[in-house]
């Protein structure tokens, strides 16, 4: 329950306004508002947000004890706990991303081994295809000299021997 020593009235309005900003209320409570959570009775909605105490100490508002000004043992407990969660999150996201950029590590190593594979593939190929090129190359060029070995035999006329016919004389 809300008390008011030693509250003031300064304390329920910034509580109020707390609760009603933050959770969007102003918007949530229009006429026309069709969205989640309509708010249809904005006296009772304040009325939950001045009741509702974040510690279990009564005098506490906001972690700060209002007799004395100090800070509320209690919530500065919640506060490590909350701190001790934030770090476990951080531990808990710096690890993922560590994971991911093993992940990704890997990926990109084995995209690079199988490029390097892919590559001496295709060097082993065209070494193939020039060497079976080469091959045919030669094959055609010996049948070539061959043919016109051949044909330079047929086509050869004896050279015309001198006759006495038809020597100088």
């Amino acid at each position: 329950m809300f008390t008011t020593h030693p509250r003031t009235v300064e304390h329920a309005v910034a509580r109020l306004n707390r609760g009603w900003y933050a959770a969007g209320t102003d918007i949530r409570s229009m006429k026309d508002y069709n969205g989640p959570d309509p708010i249809r009775r904005p006296v009772g909605y304040l009325t939950t947000v001045l009741l509702a105490q974040d510690c279990i100490r009564p005098d506490c508002e906001r972690g700060s004890i209002l007799a004395s000004g100090e800070d509320c043992t209690l919530c500065g407990a919640r506060g490590a706990e909350a701190a001790a969660e934030k770090a476990k999150a951080q531990w808990e996201a710096e690890a993922e991303e560590k994971r991911a950029a093993r992940q990704a590590e890997a990926l990109a190593k084995e995209a690079a081994e199988q490029a390097e594979r892919e590559a001496a593939a295709a060097e082993r190929a065209a070494a193939e295809r020039a060497a079976a090129d080469a091959e045919e190359t030669a094959r055609l060029r010996a049948r070539m000299a061959a043919e016109f070995a051949a044909l330079d035999e047929a086509a050869a006329i004896p050279a015309p021997t001198p006759s006495e016919d038809t020597a100088p004389g």
